[in-house]
C-alpha cells in the first residue's frame, strides 16, 4: 500500500472525529483501506489528538499545525481553529491568475468559514483545464460567491490536484460574513463603545498600545467562536458576524466602537478582567533581588508595612486559578443563557471554551491591562461621548 497522502489523512481525520474516543489505528486504517484509501501512521494519529486538543474541526498538515503554533498574529488566518467550517453545498465562480494568464472556472464549495472555504471540481473540462493552468499555493484567486454577487479575493493555502475531484482551500483577504454564503439566522448588531484601562497610561509606545488592543480583539473573537460553535447546534443555525470596526481612539485610555451583537458582549463577565497578574513579574523580581529587606523575603508597601513577597505571588497564583474556573463556568452559564436553543454537549462547549477564549483572557490578565469598561452607545460615535463629559 502507497504511503498515505495529505488526501487519505484528511479522510481519516473525519473517521476519527466520528468515531469514539477510544478509537485506534487498526480501526481507522480498515476502515480507510475499506473506502479505498492509504493506511496511515501512528504519528499521523497522534496529530489528529493534537488537532483536536487545540479545537481543530478539520484537517490540517502536521507542518501547517506547527507553523500556525509559531507565526505572528493575522498570519495563516485559515490555520486557526477557532474559525470552524460549515458544510455547503453551493456552486461558486473562480478566477486563478499566475503571473500574466488568468483561468476562469466553475466549483462547488463544499465546507466555508469566515476566514476561508473548501472548493471541489466535479466537471471533466472544469478538471482537466485547472490540471493545465495547475494553480500554485500561495497564489491568488477571486471567488464570485453568488451570480452577480460579490467578488471575495484571497489566495490559495492547499490544493490537491492528483483526486478524481480536485479540491482547492482558499483563505479570504480578510474576515467574511458567513450570512454572504450560507443561510443562517444572523444576531443583529448595535455600536458598544470599548475602553481599555491600563495600570500605566504615561507615553506608552507603540508595542504596548499594540498588545493591549491585539489582546482585547482576540478576546472578542475568541468569544465569537464560541457563540458561534454554540450557534451551530441550533435549528436554524444562529450565527454572529465579524465586529465592525467603527470607530478607534487610541489614547489613554484607548477606546473602540464597535459594531456587534449584544449576546456578544453579554457573553463576557467583564468583571472578572484585571485580577492584577501584571504584578508578577515585578514581584518575582522582588523576590529574588535587591535589598536587605527582599532578601528576606520581605517587600514594603506604600504604608510602610513589611509584606511576604513569596506569600503574595503564592496568593495571586491562587486567586488566578480560582478566577479561571470561574471564568469557564460563567462562560458555560451565559452561553445557556443568551443561546437558550443551543444543544451543544456540555463537554464539548468547555473544551472550546478552554481552546478560544481562556487563553485570551489569561493574556489580558498577565498584561498590564487592568480593566474593560464596555457600554451600549445610542450616538454612533466616540466624540459625543466626549461632550456629554464636558457638560
Amino acid at each position: 500500500m502507497a504511503n498515505a497522502t495529505i488526501r487519505d489523512a484528511r479522510a481519516g481525520f473525519a473517521i476519527y472525529l466520528r468515531a469514539s474516543e477510544g478509537v485506534d489505528l487498526d480501526e481507522i486504517n480498515a476502515k480507510l483501506e475499506k473506502s479505498g484509501h492509504s493506511r496511515i501512521a501512528q504519528r499521523t494519529l497522534t496529530h489528529y489528538r493534537n488537532l483536536v486538543k487545540a479545537g481543530f474541526n478539520r484537517y490540517i498538515s502536521i507542518n501547517r499545525f506547527d507553523v500556525a503554533r509559531a507565526s505572528r498574529a493575522y498570519e495563516n488566518m485559515s490555520s486557526l481553529s477557532r474559525y470552524r467550517y460549515r458544510s455547503v453545498d453551493q456552486p461558486v465562480y473562480i478566477q486563478f491568475s499566475k503571473r500574466t494568464r488568468v483561468c476562469e472556472l466553475n466549483g462547488q464549495l463544499t465546507a466555508i468559514g469566515d476566514v476561508g472555504a473548501m472548493i471541489e471540481f466535479s466537471e471533466e473540462s472544469d478538471i482537466a483545464e485547472l490540471r493545465h493552468f495547475r494553480p500554485l499555493r500561495g497564489g491568488s484567486i477571486l471567488l464570485e460567491l453568488a451570480p452577480a454577487g460579490p467578488q471575495v479575493s484571497g489566495i490559495i493555502v492547499d490544493i490537491d490536484l492528483k483526486s478524481s475531484s480536485p479540491t482547492v482551500e482558499v483563505e479570504y483577504g480578510q474576515l467574511l460574513s458567513l450570512d454572504m454564503i450560507a443561510e443562517s439566522r444572523v444576531l443583529l448588531t448595535t455600536p458598544f463603545l470599548v475602553r481599555i484601562l491600563a495600570s500605566d497610561d504615561e507615553h506608552p509606545t507603540i508595542d504596548v498600545v499594540g498588545r493591549r488592543l491585539h489582546h482585547v480583539f482576540e478576546l472578542i473573537e475568541g468569544l465569537r467562536a464560541v457563540m458561534n460553535e454554540a450557534g451551530r447546534h441550533c435549528e436554524d443555525g444562529i450565527y454572529a458576524a465579524p465586529p465592525v470596526v467603527k470607530e478607534i481612539r487610541v489614547s489613554s485610555p484607548a477606546v473602540l466602537l464597535l459594531q456587534l451583537p449584544p449576546e456578544l458582549i453579554y457573553l463576557m463577565p467583564w468583571s472578572l478582567i484585571g485580577g492584577g497578574l501584571y504584578l508578577l513579574p515585578r514581584l518575582r523580581k522582588s523576590w529574588y533581588e535587591g535589598t536587605i529587606q527582599k532578601k528576606f523575603g520581605k517587600l514594603v508597601d506604600k504604608e510602610g508595612e513589611h509584606l511576604d513577597a513569596e506569600t503574595r505571588l503564592k496568593e495571586i497564583e491562587i486567586r488566578r486559578l480560582e478566577r479561571e474556573d470561574l471564568l469557564r463556568e460563567e462562560l458555560v452559564e451565559r452561553v445557556r443563557t443568551e443561546i437558550r436553543e443551543s444543544e451543544i454537549p456540555a463537554e464539548h462547549l468547555r473544551q472550546v471554551i478552554d481552546a478560544y477564549a481562556v487563553p485570551s483572557w489569561r493574556a489580558i490578565e498577565q498584561s498590564d491591562i487592568r480593566e474593560i469598561e464596555v457600554e451600549e452607545r445610542i450616538n454612533d460615535d466616540i466624540d459625543s461621548e466626549d461632550s456629554e463629559n464636558e457638560d
